[in-house]
């Protein structure tokens, strides 16, 4: 199976990131190299036969998949951008007294079942999971 081209990879995400007007979002990957020289930036490249997902902070990668997997590429760039898109939602919409994480989490997942169903059910077991070590407090 042969990778799609960095071209082919960026009008898809773009693609995507429209059905949720994500387009410009921060959040989106540089393809084949760095836009602000490698300082709190998502990046995707083409390397030995694998899709290249890593974001780089202060110099170091912090995240970094390689994956052959176009899908799993695609979750891995649209996990970030959710989150940013459903953290700016919970925020402007608040409840007092009641965790942030209930309307973020219920959020990202809507975003992400625009995109992929698989993806959705995904993120909602990562939230599960986070929520088993951490549950929701509700009188903050």
């Amino acid at each position: 199976m042969s990778l799609q081209s960095l071209p082919e990879l960026k009008a898809e995400v773009m693609r995507l990131a429209n059905l949720i007007d994500a387009s410009d979002a921060y959040y989106i990957p540089n393809f084949g190299g760095y836009r602000h020289g490698g300082d709190d930036e998502y990046c995707v490249e083409l390397t030995e036969g694998d899709y290249h997902y890593f974001y780089i902070e202060r110099g170091q990668k912090r995240t970094e998949v390689r994956t052959h997997d176009l899908d799993e590429l695609f979750y891995h760039i649209f996990q970030p951008l959710t989150h940013a898109l459903a953290s700016q939602v919970a925020q402007q919409h608040r409840i007092p007294n009641q965790d942030f994480r209930r309307l973020l989490f219920q959020k990202q997942e809507e975003l992400m079942a625009v995109l992929s169903p698989q993806w959705a059910e995904r993120t909602a077991k990562g939230h599960d999971k986070i929520l088993q070590s951490h549950p929701y407090n509700d009188m903050q």
